[in-house]
C-alpha cells in the first residue's frame, strides 16, 4: 500500500475516532403550567399549531424575542420560554477505541470495513423509512368526529366531520390524531378513529356492538311473531291506527271497513300493518282475510258490537263536519242545529262521530250536546228573515248606509265560506257581500280587503269602516268586521254566535286590533 493511500485510511479512521466520542450538549423543557399553546412563530399574534399539556417535556432548539423554539414529537413551534422549566443535558457517546497501531492494514480490509459502514448505514436509512411510512395515512370515518383546535378535550371544536369522509391522519399525539380533509386540519380523539393505535378498543367495541344487536333481535323476535296473513282488511265501520301495540298511545290515522293494509308481523294481540306510509298497530280482531260484506244488517250488527256510541245533537245553526280533528281539516259536509248524530269518541278539542254511510267524521266538541233542552231557540229579530226567503232592504254607499245595512243580519248565522243571507256568513263573506250590495266592488278575500281604500287610525274611525284583526297564533290578518261607531263593530263571529256586535276598546279584540281601511266615500 502507498504511503498516501495510508495515509487517507489513517485520516478517515481518525476522523470516525472523533466523531463517536464527542461530547453533545442538549437543551430539554418542561411545561410548568397545565396547557401550553405551541405557536408558528415567536409571537403570540401567529397561528396556533398545536397544545401540550403540563409537565411534558419537550426539546429546544434556540430560543428567539421571548419565545423557546421547541421541537415535540414531529411538532416544531415556539413556547413562551416563562412557561418551561429548562435544563441542560450531557450526553456522551462512548464506542471503543479504535486501533491505530494497524498502520499497515491491506486495502482489502479498509474497502471492508467501509463496505460494512455503508451497509450499517443503508440499514439505519430503511429503518428509518418504515418507521415513518406510517403517516401520512388516509381511512374512511365510520362515524360523525369532531375536530378540535388543539389536542385536548375541552379547546374549541372547529367543525365536524361526517361519516364516510375520508381524513388523512399526519400524526398522533398521545390519544389524538392530527388530520385534514380538504380544506379542514385540527385534532380528533383516536377512539373515534379505525386506525391501528385502537385496535383493541374497535374490537371490544365491536363485540358490545354485535351483543347489543343480538340481543334486540331476540327481544323483537320474542315480541313480534310472524303473521299468517300478507294482508287484511278492516271488518269494522272504523278503526284506529295506533302508533304503538296499545289503546294508551297516540292515534296515527282511522280507517273505514274494507280498507286494505299490509300485515307486518303479530304482537300480541295486535296486528303490526303498513297503510301507504304509516306504520302502525290494529287489534287482531279488527282485520279478516277477506273483506266483509257491507249489507245494512251486517253494519247494524257490526257497528253495535264492535263500537260503543251514544246519541249527540248539534247544538248551532250550522255546524262544520271534517275529515279529521283540525280546524284546518277540509269540510265534508254541515249539519243543522238538532241533527242527531252518533258520537264515537273524543280526540282533543274534536268529539269523532259516525256518518250515516259508516265513515267516521269530526265535529268541534264544544258543538255537541247530549241532551235536546240544552239546546236554545234562536231569538226572533224583525230584521232576520227566513233563511229560505230572504227579504234585504236595499243600502246606500255611505258609511252610515252600510252600516244600517250590515245591522238587519244580526242573529244570522256563520257558516265557513258563506257569503249569502241564505247560506250564511264567515267574517270576510259578510264584508264581502255587504259592501257589494252597498254599491263597492270589495274582494272576497280578506287579506286583499286589508289593502283597500285608504288606511285610517284607530282613533279616526268612521261608521262603515274596515277593521281588522290578528290572527292570535302567528299574528297574520284573520278577522275582519264593519265600525258601526261608539268602539263597537258588526261581524259575523264563529259558529257559535253567527253575525253579532262587539267592542274594539276592550277584551279579545281590543288585544288583537290590528288596522283599519276606508273604503266609503
Amino acid at each position: 500500500m502507498s504511503n498516501l493511500k495510508r495515509i487517507s485510511v489513517i485520516s478517515v479512521m481518525l476522523f470516525i475516532a472523533i466523531l463517536i466520542t464527542t461530547i453533545s450538549f442538549a437543551k430539554t423543557g418542561t411545561v410548568n403550567v397545565e396547557e401550553v399553546i405551541v405557536r408558528e412563530g415567536p409571537s403570540t399574534t401567529t397561528n396556533v399549531v398545536t397544545g401540550i399539556k403540563g409537565n411534558t417535556e419537550v426539546e429546544i432548539l434556540g430560543e428567539e424575542q421571548g419565545f423557546y423554539k421547541i421541537k415535540y414529537n414531529e411538532t416544531t413551534g415556539y413556547i413562551r420560554s416563562d412557561l418551561l422549566n429548562v435544563k441542560e443535558e450531557v450526553v456522551e457517546n462512548e464506542q471503543a477505541p479504535v486501533e491505530e497501531n494497524n498502520i499497515e492494514t491491506e486495502k482489502n480490509e479498509t474497502v471492508q470495513e467501509e463496505n460494512v459502514l455503508a451497509e450499517s448505514t443503508t440499514d439505519n436509512v430503511e429503518i428509518k423509512e418504515e418507521e415513518t411510512k406510517e403517516f401520512p395515512k388516509e381511512i374512511t370515518l365510520t362515524t360523525n368526529v369532531n375536530v378540535y383546535i388543539l389536542p385536548i378535550y375541552t379547546s374549541t371544536i372547529i367543525t365536524t366531520i361526517e361519516n364516510g369522509n375520508n381524513i388523512t391522519i399526519n400524526r398522533e399525539v398521545n390519544n389524538w390524531s392530527y388530520i385534514t380533509s380538504g380544506n379542514i386540519t385540527g385534532w380528533v380523539r383516536n377512539y373515534n378513529l379505525n386506525n391501528p393505535t385502537d385496535i383493541v378498543a374497535d374490537e371490544e367495541q365491536q363485540e358490545e356492538q354485535e351483543e347489543q344487536e343480538e340481543q334486540e333481535k331476540v327481544e323483537n323476535e320474542q315480541q313480534e311473531q310472524t303473521a299468517n296473513i300478507d294482508r287484511g282488511y278492516v271488518n269494522v265501520s272504523s278503526v284506529n291506527v295506533r302508533k304503538e301495540a296499545n289503546t294508551n298511545c297516540d292515534i296515527l290515522t282511522t280507517l273505514t271497513r274494507n280498507t286494505e293494509v299490509k300485515v307486518l308481523a303479530v304482537e300480541g294481540e295486535w296486528y303490526k300493518v303498513k297503510y301507504g306510509d304509516i306504520l302502525g298497530y290494529i287489534k287482531q280482531e279488527f282485520v279478516s282475510e277477506s273483506q266483509t260484506e257491507t249489507t245494512s244488517r251486517a253494519e247494524e250488527e257490526r257497528t253495535t258490537t264492535t263500537v260503543e256510541t251514544k246519541t249527540g245533537y248539534i247544538s248551532v245553526s250550522l255546524a262544520n263536519i271534517r275529515e279529521k280533528a283540525s280546524a284546518n281539516s277540509k269540510v265534508i259536509k254541515t249539519l243543522k242545529k238538532k241533527t242527531k248524530v252518533q258520537v264515537a269518541g273524543t280526540e282533543g278539542e274534536f268529539t269523532k262521530i259516525i256518518l250515516d254511510d259508516g265513515n267516521t267524521a269530526y265535529v268541534a266538541t264544544r258543538l255537541i250536546v247530549y241532551n235536546l233542552d240544552e239546546i236554545e231557540e234562536e231569538p226572533q229579530s224583525t230584521n232576520t228573515a227566513s233563511s229560505n226567503n230572504v227579504t234585504v232592504k236595499p243600502g246606500n254607499s255611505s258609511g252610515q248606509g252600510i252600516v244600517d245595512f250590515a245591522n238587519q243580519f244580526l242573529g244570522y248565522s256563520y257558516v265557513y265560506g258563506g257569503t249569502t243571507p241564505n247560506s250564511g256568513f264567515d267574517c270576510s263573506g259578510f264584508t264581502y257581500y255587504v259592501f257589494n250590495q252597498c254599491g263597492y266592488n270589495l274582494s272576497r278575500s280578506c287579506s286583499v280587503q286589508a289593502n283597500s281604500g285608504a288606511a285610517v287610525s284607530k282613533s279616526e274611525l268612521q261608521a262603515g269602516d274596515l277593521i281588522f284583526f290578528n290572527n292570535g297564533s302567528n299574528g297574520s290578518i284573520g278577522h275582519v268586521g264593519i265600525y258601526i261607531g261608539n268602539g263597537r263593530f258588526i261581524h259575523a263571529s264563529n259558529p257559535t254566535r253567527g253575525v253579532v256586535t262587539d267592542t274594539i276598546n276592550s277584551g279579545y279584540y281590543c288585544t288583537y286590533y290590528y288596522s283599519a281601511r276606508r273604503v266609503a266615500n
